[in-house]
């Protein structure tokens, strides 16, 4: 499924992805903010890619980031741990050129897919979670209208030290509010 965005587009990932993921996911500049601990290999890649499509196909969808001038892939974004029952799931995102970062990329993808959960999907919330000292998160998830719901303390070990896991929700009635607001 593609989802057409203002500077980008948003498509399912190929195999022909793999490398770039893995460059993006093995430099420790981008996953000092994201949950990603080991490094990948185009076989773990691979398998976790095939897996999304079989396995998880019911529970996770990932799309490609990519900007619609150049075409050029510039992060992923997904949904995970769909759950159609309760209507809800959580929200991933990595922008793994980092020359794109701090440009309102991950703001336009993170719109689309929220768009595409609340109204393709009927979620009723979709949840994160975001690292305190990853600000650009912080305040795009709160820019979106993502609420604070709790704080995992010194969840998580990075550069030395413990660090905070920040908590957001956000829920449909709200969204569509903020939305309705802004056109």
């Amino acid at each position: 499924m593609r989802i057409i965005g203002k500077r980008i587009n948003l498509r399912p990932p190929h195999n022909r992805d793999i490398p770039t993921l893995v460059r993006w996911f093995n430099n420790p500049t981008v996953t000092s903010n994201l949950a990603i601990t080991q490094p990948v290999t185009e076989i773990s890649e691979a398998k976790w890619l095939n897996d999304l499509r079989t396995r998880r196909a019911a529970t996770d969808i990932l799309w490609v980031i990519d900007t619609s001038t150049s075409k050029q892939s510039i992060g992923c974004i997904g949904l995970h741990k769909i759950d159609r029952r309760n209507s809800n799931a959580e929200i991933s995102i990595a922008i793994g050129e980092i020359d794109y970062w701090g440009k309102g990329f991950a703001p336009e993808a993170t719109s689309l897919v929220l768009d595409f959960a609340f109204s393709r999907l009927n979620m009723h919330r979709i949840y994160t979670g975001a690292y305190g000292f990853n600000t650009r998160s912080l305040l795009t998830l709160e820019k979106q209208g993502f609420v604070r719901e709790g704080i995992l303390k010194e969840a998580v070990f990075r550069c030395g030290q413990y660090h905070d896991t920040i908590l957001f929700g956000l829920l449909r009635e709200k969204w569509i509010e903020k939305n309705r607001i802004k056109q």
